[in-house]
């Protein structure tokens, strides 16, 4: 059994989760022209085009992936939309300051997970 890379709940089956969400392809409308993405894991590397950033990991559980990492990413979708397509001048409160903290470490937690090494660089302490 694989465990969860933020609670440690154990299961057969973890839920994906998106590198970046559905709601950043969304934000950038129809593309123009395909993204080049790839992924490297032990050496290999996969590339592939497509019109949305689409690559995931299998490394959640899924209660982690539908309450506290949704709420996150809610969140930051309604406070960053802006300054991400536009790119204004702009303050962050020390409100705005933590939910950026915490989604830019859930998502290194996602992207280092993606590479299934025996020591990621975050994880919980006996």
């Amino acid at each position: 059994m694989r465990q969860c890379a933020f609670c440690r709940a154990e299961s057969v089956k973890l839920s994906a989760e998106h590198v970046w969400g559905d709601w950043m392809s969304d934000l950038f409308g129809p593309a123009g022209e395909l993204i080049t993405q790839e992924h490297r894991s032990e050496g290999k590397v996969r590339r592939w085009r497509s019109a949305r950033m689409d690559l995931t990991a299998k490394v959640v559980c899924k209660k982690c992936n539908e309450t506290w990492m949704s709420d996150i990413e809610a969140q930051i979708k309604t406070s960053f939309s802006e300054i991400i397509l536009l790119g204004p001048r702009f303050s962050i409160l020390q409100r705005g300051v933590f939910l950026l903290a915490a989604f830019a470490f859930e998502k290194a937690v996602i992207a280092d997970h993606l590479h299934m090494r025996e020591n990621p660089f975050f994880e919980f302490l006996d």
